[in-house]
């Protein structure tokens, strides 16, 4: 059995290195963002050049741990889509993370 939800999308993803990444889009299923106050990207997957992903499926926030961040909403993100990167301390975090 197949599900539909509605997730935010991730409007876009610039970690080449990550398998789920194909042209700057995530196309894992559903990713989850962050570990206590650190909004990173907990799907992040180095590319091993085996995995075949699917191209057509973009990726939503399926879950999202950063308690502090604006767009929580009972750990799920309330955002209309996010967009993942190297933040400035070259940690891959959700770039549309923003506190309280």
């Amino acid at each position: 059995m197949k599900m539909t939800v509605e997730m935010p999308a991730v409007n876009g993803c610039s970690i080449k290195e990550c398998a789920y990444n194909i042209n700057e889009r995530c196309h894992a299923k559903a990713i989850t963002i962050g570990h206590s106050s650190i909004p990173g990207c907990d799907t992040f997957l180095e590319n091993s050049g085996s995995m075949h992903v699917d191209g057509k499926l973009i990726a939503g926030v399926g879950a999202c741990k950063v308690s502090d961040c604006v767009h929580n909403v009972e750990l799920e993100c309330g955002a209309d889509e996010i967009s993942v990167g190297i933040s400035g301390d070259q940690v891959i975090n959700c770039l549309t993370y923003a506190t309280h």
